[in-house]
């Protein structure tokens, strides 16, 4: 018996994006030959989504022999929240001495913040 030849559906999809850069996936998959093998839009868009993501994947780096290799970037998502700077310790004494001038004294600063704790305790 021979062995049915089957058909490649992805490499006709990528041949048909070149031929029609312009055409979006639904468009496409109204062209004759493309409905005959019972490709549809959702198909071109999964087709179109991983060449992208193939090509954006890789990158060559070449070595110092001249050898190239490819490496993966990340892949991109969700960035990490945003992380505190730590204060340094110049910079809070800095603050600080700065409140205890503005507000008068020593004396008044400390009453400042006695009177602000206390309204916190309300």
């Amino acid at each position: 018996m021979a062995k049915k030849r089957t058909v490649n559906k992805s490499q006709i999809v990528r041949d048909a994006l070149k031929k029609n850069p312009t055409m979006g996936p639904s468009e496409l998959a109204k062209l004759a030959e493309l409905k005959k093998l019972g490709i549809n839009a959702q198909y071109i868009s999964v087709v179109k989504s991983n060449a992208k993501s193939k090509k954006a994947g890789k990158k060559s780096v070449v070595k110092k022999s001249g050898a190239k290799k490819s490496v993966t970037k990340k892949k991109p998502g969700r960035k990490p929240g945003r992380k505190a700077a730590a204060a340094s310790p110049t910079t809070s004494l800095d603050v600080a001495i700065d409140f205890i001038q503005s507000s008068g004294g020593l004396d008044q600063a400390q009453a400042a913040i006695d009177q602000i704790r206390r309204i916190q305790s309300l």
